[in-house]
């Protein structure tokens, strides 16, 4: 964007607002660094980003934690300010430092970070219009609804609490002259919908691309990466599966979340309906995905933690307890998820085995040698041509395409290309699908009326072992986040396939039986599924003469990381 001088990025995905922030940020570290003699001009700058990312990363993710601390803040506001009451907004402040979800969403240059913050931003703004009867209020719930649909598209999933919002201010201000409802409301919409749109304009001047990533984003979460189905796709289903997450991750808070949805639904105040309104539209939206996982609830997750707060701030006031028991008992809560939070950054700061894996590379492989991998997301980080952030395809094409000559031509120079390995590609990207030879024509008829399968096909491509070996590859490496992808959910070797910090349990994304699921939403997957599978079963279970493996790294309780496989080819084929 910075290069190019636009607001609109290359690529289509989600809301611009982080992406500004972001681009803010990079423009102040570019500022500073030639003040302070770190950069010579924007050449410099460029080629030193392509040598070493680590900077423009640790930056990413300063702002991504400090979203996060915003948030903390937010949640202690609305205690003060909708609930009156101090008390519960430090609990909803402690509670919403110490989720487990959002703690580690604000640890990586994520959106979600900054979706959690919006939609709690956007919640706070409600709540004033529902409380309050000040111009203040509608002008503050405005911007705050704007800075949530700039911010991230479930933005949309906040519709139902608006219309809530605006039925109840209707019909609790019959005495407000009609002329002061509409002036309250253009209040409203005036910076709603600029913000909103300023943070959305891929929606206008790229409606295509941002409808087929839509399409194809809804469509991937209905399907995951299962071949059959998993969960029973209804609303108690995800409403059991919602509260035993929530409880499993933070437990003493999880049940307060619980807690607090009971006594809402018994209570039914204003504020108890929204957020009832909000939850149930959560549910409703994503009971027919198979990814089932909390990442897709940051939004929904820091309102649930202020009605955890106030559910146990309402529970105090009735014990009429003394603070020292407060403080106590606030602490016994919260304690179990401090222990959680500090294992996790503590196994953190160990190597995990594709760290491990590539000191033995380097140590046991000459540089210059070719070597295999697979999922570039998910592979071993080897020295190559490319810079590691810009390892998959849209990025390499980035760099070939759109990076300046002059740029290029000094990375290169600096980068010490006897110093490198040759990277073959496992995966064999293309811009269209290909059917395996295997897929029916009916099915192929059904894949072709929908982007997301099409996308599917068209990446989940291979480079046959004999082809990656007559490239001269002299190594394989492959890791359990890819090939476990594929396998049948009854191998023993599907494990290891997510970082243990990830408390989701990821089978059901990747759940495949022996049969075809006929009739479901997961039909279509089995024929990819079974390509995949073929493909690294072969390596697997030995079946290529010439190809052996000779080293493997797994993961302990206390060390992070996939299995890590590296084959050697002893002979051409």
């Amino acid at each position: 964007m910075g290069q190019r001088m636009s607001l609109l990025p290359q690529d289509v995905n989600y809301p611009l607002f982080y992406k500004y922030v972001l681009l803010v940020s990079y423009g102040g570290y570019y500022t500073l660094g030639l003040l302070f003699g770190f950069f010579k001009d924007k050449t410099d700058f460029a080629v030193k980003f392509l040598l070493d990312q680590s900077n423009i990363v640790l930056l990413s993710r300063i702002v991504t934690t400090l979203l996060g601390t915003i948030t903390v803040v937010v949640a202690y506001y609305w205690g003060v300010l909708i609930d009156r009451s101090r008390r519960t907004g430090l609990v909803a402040a402690v509670f919403t430092a110490l989720e487990w979800q959002l703690v580690l969403e604000s640890q990586y240059a994520l959106h979600q970070t900054l979706a959690a913050l919006s939609s709690l931003v956007a919640f706070l703004g409600l709540s004033l219009v529902l409380v309050s009867k000040s111009r203040k209020s509608y002008i503050v719930g405005g911007v705050a609804l704007g800075f949530a649909a700039a911010s991230h598209q479930s933005v949309v999933l906040l519709l139902p609490t608006l219309i809530y919002v605006f039925s109840t201010d209707l019909s609790k201000n019959d005495n407000i002259r009609p002329r002061e409802a509409i002036t309250n409301w253009l209040n409203f919409c005036f910076p709603a919908l600029l913000i909103g749109i300023m943070g959305n304009l891929n929606w206008m001047f790229r409606f295509k691309e941002s409808l087929h990533f839509f399409l194809q984003g809804t469509g991937a979460g209905r399907v995951a990466f299962s071949s059959m189905q998993y969960f029973s796709y209804d609303i108690p289903s995800i409403v059991s599966w919602y509260l035993a997450e929530i409880i499993r991750r933070d437990y003493l808070i999880g049940l307060f979340v619980s807690l607090s949805l009971i006594v809402a639904i018994l209570r039914r105040k204003k504020l108890d309906i929204l957020y009832l309104i909000v939850t149930v539209t959560y549910f409703v939206f994503f009971y027919r995905w198979a990814f089932r996982w909390m990442h897709l609830f940051v939004g929904l997750i820091p309102i649930a933690m202020l009605f955890a707060a106030k559910c146990l701030s309402d529970l105090i006031s009735r014990l009429r307890v003394s603070n020292i028991a407060v403080v106590m008992s606030v602490f016994l809560i919260i304690s179990p998820n401090i222990f959680d939070l500090v294992r996790m950054d503590l196994n953190k700061h160990r190597p995990e085995t594709r760290q491990l894996a590539k000191q033995w590379i380097e140590q046991n492989i000459p540089k210059g040698t070719k070597v295999a991998i697979d999922y570039p997301a998910h592979a071993v980080s080897l020295d190559t041509k490319y810079p590691n952030i810009l390892r998959n395809r849209i990025a390499q094409d980035y760099f070939e395409n759109t990076v300046p000559q002059a740029i290029k031509d000094k990375y290169l120079q600096l980068n010490d290309l006897g110093m490198i390995y040759e990277v073959v590609d496992m995966i064999d990207s293309k811009s269209k699908p290909e059917w395996p030879d295997f897929m029916p024509r009916e099915a192929i008829q059904k894949a072709e009326s929908s982007a997301t399968m099409k996308d599917i096909y068209a990446y989940f491509n291979f480079k046959p072992v004999d082809k990656i070996v007559a490239e001269g590859a002299r190594y394989i490496v492959l890791t359990s986040y890819t090939y476990a992808m594929f396998l049948y959910s009854d191998d023993p070797r599907k494990i290891y396939m997510a970082n243990s910090y990830i408390k989701d349990d990821v089978l059901p994304f990747f759940n495949h039986g022996h049969t075809i699921d006929a009739g479901t939403q997961h039909e279509l997957m089995y024929y990819v599924a079974k390509r995949g599978r073929d493909y690294f079963s072969q390596l697997l279970d030995n079946k290529i003469p010439g190809i052996k493996l000779i080293k493997e790294f797994v993961p302990s309780a206390d060390q992070y990381g996939p299995v890590v496989k590296i084959y050697s080819v002893l002979q051409n084929k």
